[in-house]
């Protein structure tokens, strides 16, 4: 079950399953959260994201490496995936409102993808403006089927990974 009416000012957490309608200033901890054990997902245009797996087809406008394409998997509300080279993982789970959103805190391993000369491989640069721009993301949106993050840094855009 979905829910279909939200307060105008209202802001959806989304938190293992469970999604609250918070007013805005609820999010620094104050006002009343009204539970909706209902929501089995994070709901965007209609659509239920949680348990979707997506692949990158553009980073900050430029293609990802071939084979080392950034992913997006969003389960229980937090995001989490591989960068190109690195994984990555959300630690709170994102905060919605209408089309804008906060994922929050993320977490990326420190490897460097390097080539057998020992330069970094050209995942990298790609890797670095994923994380930067996802880090940045302040809205959430569909473009047909494609899943379109973006921010101050960037616009991500994702396809359904089958």
């Amino acid at each position: 079950m979905t829910a279909v009416a939200q307060p105008r000012d209202d802001v959806l957490v989304a938190h293992r399953g469970i999604h609250r309608l918070v007013p805005p200033a609820g999010l620094a901890g104050v006002g009343l959260a009204v539970l909706l054990a209902a929501c089995s997902g994070v709901v965007i245009d209609g659509r239920d994201l949680d348990g979707t797996r997506w692949i990158a087809i553009s980073v900050a406008g430029h293609p990802p490496v071939a084979g080392r394409e950034p992913t997006l998997n969003i389960v229980d509300g937090r995001v989490s995936g591989s960068a190109g080279c690195n994984g990555y993982a959300s630690q709170d789970a994102m905060a919605i409102d209408r089309n804008r959103i906060v994922i929050g805190s993320t977490l990326i391993t420190l490897g460097r993808c390097l080539q057998s000369d020992g330069a970094d491989s050209p995942v990298m640069p790609i890797e670095d403006a994923f994380m930067l721009a996802l880090r940045g993301v302040d809205h959430i949106a569909f473009l047909d089927e494609d899943l379109v993050l973006s921010g101050p840094h960037g616009v991500l855009v994702f396809e359904p990974l089958r």
